[in-house]
């Protein structure tokens, strides 16, 4: 269920047996978001931010990441 707030802010309700599933909705639409209840969400939602976080800090960045430059394109062989 959801519930407008005001013109910027909603609050969401949802029956679920399986905690992954509202972080995976909450995640996947983009938008900040604040855990109120129950704990034991708002506990899975910081384990899920520390493996986040771990694998950010850990990537091995692409080569030249960072880049604003096109890489160029393909070399093409001789037509037949």
């Amino acid at each position: 269920m959801v519930e407008e707030l005001d013109e910027r802010t909603c609050r969401v309700r949802m029956a679920t047996d399986d905690l992954d599933r509202p972080l995976v909705l909450l995640g996947a639409i983009g938008a900040d978001f604040d855990v109120t209840s129950p704990p034991e969400l708002l506990a899975r939602a910081s384990d899920w931010a520390r493996r986040f976080t771990r694998a950010q800090l850990t990537a091995t960045p692409p080569a030249g990441a960072g880049s604003t430059q096109s890489p160029p394109p393909p070399a093409r062989g001789p037509r037949r």
